[in-house]
Protein backbone atom coordinates (compact mmCIF):
# COMPACT_ATOMS: atom_id res chain seq x y z
CA UNK A 1 0.00 0.00 0.00
CA UNK A 2 1.28 3.41 -0.92
CA UNK A 3 1.85 5.98 1.80
CA UNK A 4 -0.06 9.23 1.47
CA UNK A 5 1.96 12.39 2.10
CA UNK A 6 0.67 15.05 4.46
CA UNK A 7 -0.81 18.11 2.78
CA UNK A 8 -0.10 20.43 5.73
CA UNK A 9 2.13 20.51 8.78
CA UNK A 10 1.62 23.15 11.46
CA UNK A 11 4.07 24.84 13.81
CA UNK A 12 2.78 26.67 16.89
CA UNK A 13 4.49 28.24 19.87
CA UNK A 14 4.25 26.64 23.28
CA UNK A 15 2.37 28.88 25.73
CA UNK A 16 4.82 31.00 27.69
CA UNK A 17 7.83 30.20 25.49
CA UNK A 18 8.30 32.17 22.25
CA UNK A 19 11.30 30.05 21.19
CA UNK A 20 9.74 26.61 21.80
CA UNK A 21 6.91 25.09 19.88
CA UNK A 22 5.07 22.05 18.63
CA UNK A 23 5.04 20.74 15.07
CA UNK A 24 1.82 18.93 14.22
CA UNK A 25 2.24 16.38 11.43
CA UNK A 26 -0.88 14.29 11.06
CA UNK A 27 -1.42 12.50 14.38
CA UNK A 28 2.11 13.29 15.59
CA UNK A 29 3.08 16.25 17.78
CA UNK A 30 6.82 16.93 17.87
CA UNK A 31 8.66 19.48 20.00
CA UNK A 32 10.54 22.12 18.00
CA UNK A 33 12.89 25.00 18.64
CA UNK A 34 12.09 28.32 16.98
CA UNK A 35 14.00 31.51 16.26
CA UNK A 36 15.40 33.57 19.14
CA UNK A 37 12.99 36.34 18.06
CA UNK A 38 9.89 34.11 18.32
CA UNK A 39 7.37 33.98 15.46
CA UNK A 40 6.73 37.24 13.57
CA UNK A 41 4.53 38.16 10.65
CA UNK A 42 6.89 40.97 9.59
CA UNK A 43 10.25 39.24 9.53
CA UNK A 44 13.41 41.21 8.78
CA UNK A 45 16.93 40.01 8.03
CA UNK A 46 18.86 39.46 11.26
CA UNK A 47 15.88 39.68 13.65
CA UNK A 48 16.18 36.00 14.61
CA UNK A 49 12.45 35.48 14.11
CA UNK A 50 10.72 32.50 12.54
CA UNK A 51 8.43 33.87 9.81
CA UNK A 52 4.70 33.51 10.34
CA UNK A 53 2.66 32.29 7.39
CA UNK A 54 1.98 29.37 5.10
CA UNK A 55 4.85 28.24 2.91
CA UNK A 56 5.83 25.62 0.36
CA UNK A 57 8.61 23.21 1.24
CA UNK A 58 10.96 23.90 -1.65
CA UNK A 59 13.50 21.09 -1.46
CA UNK A 60 15.42 18.79 0.81
CA UNK A 61 19.16 19.35 1.01
CA UNK A 62 21.34 16.48 2.17
CA UNK A 63 25.09 16.73 2.50
CA UNK A 64 26.87 13.42 3.08
CA UNK A 65 30.22 15.17 2.69
CA UNK A 66 29.71 17.72 5.48
CA UNK A 67 32.26 17.59 8.29
CA UNK A 68 30.61 16.14 11.41
CA UNK A 69 31.37 19.13 13.69
CA UNK A 70 27.75 20.06 14.51
CA UNK A 71 25.49 18.13 12.09
CA UNK A 72 22.70 20.74 12.33
CA UNK A 73 22.56 21.11 8.57
CA UNK A 74 23.10 17.48 7.50
CA UNK A 75 19.45 17.46 6.35
CA UNK A 76 17.65 20.73 5.70
CA UNK A 77 14.24 21.45 4.25
CA UNK A 78 14.16 24.80 2.50
CA UNK A 79 11.06 26.89 3.28
CA UNK A 80 9.64 29.18 0.57
CA UNK A 81 9.90 32.37 2.64
CA UNK A 82 10.61 35.63 0.78
CA UNK A 83 11.36 34.01 -2.56
CA UNK A 84 8.54 35.06 -4.93
CA UNK A 85 9.45 37.89 -5.26
CA UNK A 86 12.53 38.24 -3.07
CA UNK A 87 12.41 41.51 -1.12
CA UNK A 88 15.71 42.85 0.21
CA UNK A 89 15.88 43.00 4.00
CA UNK A 90 12.88 40.69 4.61
CA UNK A 91 14.94 37.67 5.63
CA UNK A 92 16.20 34.64 3.79
CA UNK A 93 17.50 31.10 4.21
CA UNK A 94 14.76 29.79 6.51
CA UNK A 95 14.91 26.02 6.98
CA UNK A 96 13.67 23.05 8.95
CA UNK A 97 16.79 21.35 10.33
CA UNK A 98 18.23 19.47 13.31
CA UNK A 99 18.15 21.10 16.74
CA UNK A 100 21.28 21.67 18.80
CA UNK A 101 21.71 19.17 21.64
CA UNK A 102 20.97 21.93 24.19
CA UNK A 103 17.88 22.98 22.16
CA UNK A 104 18.97 26.61 22.04
CA UNK A 105 16.95 28.95 19.77
CA UNK A 106 17.74 29.19 16.07
CA UNK A 107 18.40 32.23 13.88
CA UNK A 108 14.82 31.92 12.54
CA UNK A 109 14.56 28.30 11.47
CA UNK A 110 12.44 25.46 12.85
CA UNK A 111 14.62 22.76 14.46
CA UNK A 112 13.76 19.22 15.55
CA UNK A 113 15.43 16.29 17.28
CA UNK A 114 17.01 13.81 14.84
CA UNK A 115 14.38 11.08 15.35
CA UNK A 116 11.57 13.61 14.84
CA UNK A 117 13.11 15.05 11.68
CA UNK A 118 13.47 11.52 10.32
CA UNK A 119 9.78 10.80 11.02
CA UNK A 120 8.78 14.13 9.47
CA UNK A 121 10.78 13.51 6.29
CA UNK A 122 8.96 10.20 5.79
CA UNK A 123 5.58 11.99 5.92
CA UNK A 124 6.30 14.81 3.46
CA UNK A 125 5.55 15.04 -0.23
CA UNK A 126 5.94 17.59 -3.03
CA UNK A 127 2.61 19.26 -2.20
CA UNK A 128 3.14 19.49 1.58
CA UNK A 129 2.90 23.01 3.03
CA UNK A 130 4.05 24.33 6.40
CA UNK A 131 1.90 26.78 8.39
CA UNK A 132 3.77 28.71 11.08
CA UNK A 133 1.28 30.18 13.54
CA UNK A 134 1.29 31.94 16.88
Amino acid sequence: MRRRALSLIRVRTKPGSPTRGILLAGPRAMPVVLGRGGIRANKFEGDGATPRGRFRLVRLWWRADRPPHDQLYDFIIEIDHNTRPRIAGRGSAVFVHLARPNRSPTAGCVALAPKDLQRLLAALGPQTRIAVEL
